[in-house]
C-alpha cells in the first residue's frame, strides 16, 4: 500500500484536541487541514473517561479531514502527563550474514528491538 502524502499530527492536551494535516514540500510543510476539539475525558494529562476522550479525538480528527478533502489513516500522537515515561537504552547484538531476507538491513531485526528494549 503506498503511503499517504500527508503528515498528520495530534496533540492530545488537557484542555484541547487539535489535528493537523500538513503536506511536505521543498520548503517545508504545507498546512492543508486543521481541527479542534474541547478535551473533556482528561484530567492533568491522565485519560478519566474514555468514551469523552474518543469523541474529542474523533471531532478534531473529522474537522481536520474535512479541511483537506482526504481521509486520515495515521497519525503522530503527541501526549504529555506524569503517567507517560521514558527510558533510554542501548542494546548490542552480533548478527550472522543474512541469505533470506531482501536486505541485509531487515536481517536481525527482531534480536535487535529486544537488545534496544532490555533495560540498562
Amino acid at each position: 500500500m503506498p503511503r499517504s502524502k500527508y503528515v498528520t499530527a495530534l496533540d492530545i492536551g488537557t484542555t484541547k484536541i487539535c489535528c493537523v494535516v500538513g503536506e511536505p514540500t521543498d520548503r517545508g510543510m504545507n498546512i492543508v487541514g486543521v481541527g479542534e476539539a474541547p478535551s473533556e475525558g482528561l484530567r492533568r494529562g491522565v485519560v478519566v473517561n474514555m468514551e469523552k476522550t474518543v469523541r474529542g479525538i474523533t471531532h478534531a480528527v473529522d474537522a481536520a479531514q474535512r479541511m483537506c478533502g482526504h481521509k486520515l489513516e495515521s497519525a503522530y500522537v503527541g501526549m504529555a502527563g506524569t503517567h507517560v515515561l521514558s527510558q533510554n537504552s542501548r542494546g548490542v547484538i552480533a548478527r550472522r550474514p543474512c541469505r533470506r531476507a531482501r536486505s541485509a538491513s531487515l536481517c536481525g531485526l527482531s534480536p535487535a528491538r529486544a537488545a534496544g528494549r532490555a533495560p540498562t
